[in-house]
């Protein structure tokens, strides 16, 4: 399914897993993403190469295999010709699977290093029953540290339970600090009730208010128009 013209705004997550032959190179690939990730002038309005959190949801432990890059193209046809590029080409033949995810942002508020990337290309969500994809993204303040990891778990936990859920990743840019997840629900209906009536979703919502975990976050609910590449497990 692919609803997107060549001439519109798109969104695509990929995902890149190594194998473990290959965990060196994907890690130091991290430090020298700003060479070969797509810029404005490839026609990226928002990019970030992310790494990732071992199993579903936050977690502090990372994942060497696994990574997300995140990308808000200007058009369908500047994603296409990057993806055509022999830095990305390269990248992607390291890699033991790979899965773009294309999405369109119907909901945005928050900010990412300060400015929201969403929130210029918001759409009006065409199907209800779509499969619906969730960013969630936070620098947590350093003294709060300890009290926001300490609810981490159950909230994890609860989650990863929720009917509907059908991937979830932790994702982030600086370990314990800059953390974010991903998560992909069958459709809107599976991920409101997930998010408004487990008990430890709520109260660590509640708590992120009372307890001023975060300096920044961003919460972006995307539809989603296709998946292709390997399964999402």
């Amino acid at each position: 399914m692919n609803t997107q013209d060549s001439g519109s705004s798109t969104t695509s997550i990929y995902r890149f897993t190594f194998p473990s032959g290959k965990k060196w190179f994907a890690f130091r690939e991290m430090g020298r993403a700003a060479s070969w990730l797509p810029t404005q002038t490839d026609g990226a309005l928002f990019a970030k190469l992310l790494g990732t959190g071992n199993g579903s949801g936050f977690s502090s432990w990372p994942d060497f295999s696994t990574y997300m890059l995140i990308v808000s193209w200007a058009t369908e046809a500047e994603k296409s010709l990057y993806h055509q590029s022999n830095a990305f080409l390269f990248y992607k033949s390291c890699c033991s699977g790979f899965t773009e995810i294309e999405v369109s942002p119907i909901q945005s508020h928050g900010s990412w290093h300060g400015v929201n990337p969403f929130a210029e290309t918001l759409n009006i969500p065409t199907d209800k029953s779509a499969p619906v994809l969730v960013l969630t993204r936070a620098r947590i303040r350093p003294s709060r540290l300890v009290s926001f990891w300490r609810r981490v778990p159950k909230v994890a936990r609860q989650m990863t339970q929720s009917k509907g859920l059908v991937y979830a990743k932790g994702v982030g840019e600086l370990p314990l600090v800059e953390q974010a997840t991903l998560s992909l629900w069958e459709n809107e209906a599976a991920l409101n009730q997930a998010a408004y009536q487990r008990t430890a979703h709520s109260g660590a919502v509640r708590d992120t208010r009372k307890y001023d975990w975060y300096s920044e976050e961003l919460f972006v609910r995307f539809q989603v128009l296709a998946i292709k590449g390997a399964p999402l497990v």
